[in-house]
């Protein structure tokens, strides 16, 4: 519970210091404005209070131009009218190890050493004892 307040309480007070960033932020930029006019409106006002008002419709086809039309000056008009990326191809991956393995070794696997022929090795006495394995 008490983690809870204390993640809480530092929320709001970065929520309440982003506010106080953003009105000083404001303040700057009007106070550096020239002749009272905002340099920057998106960052005043983000939403604004009426629409634009409609392009004027063109009245006959711009013949003197054999360029390329001008960029949008609006950021926002241009991103909306960006086309919309194609989906990922769907190509096969290669087949690739899992990163978290080692990888293996080049040559042939390690075998295990082969028992030496004749009569396993002789436990030391005392082995013998503490497992039980004397007479006495």
């Amino acid at each position: 519970m008490l983690k809870i307040l204390i993640v809480t309480l530092v929320f709001l007070a970065g929520v309440s210091y982003a506010k106080d960033v953003k009105n000083d932020l404001n303040d700057v930029i009007l106070s550096n404005s020239e002749d009272g006019k905002i340099l920057f409106e998106s960052l005043i006002d983000p939403k604004p209070t009426e629409p634009p008002p409609p392009p004027p419709p063109p009245t006959d086809p711009p013949t003197d131009s054999p360029g390329p039309p001008e960029p949008p000056s609006d950021v926002s008009e241009a991103l909306s009218n960006k086309r919309p990326r194609p989906p990922p191809s769907k190509r096969p991956r290669p087949p690739s190890p899992p990163p978290s393995r080692r990888p293996k070794p080049p040559g042939p696997p390690p075998t295990r050493r082969p028992r030496p022929p004749g009569p396993p090795p002789k436990l030391p006495t005392y082995l013998q004892r503490s497992l039980g394995l004397t007479g006495r």
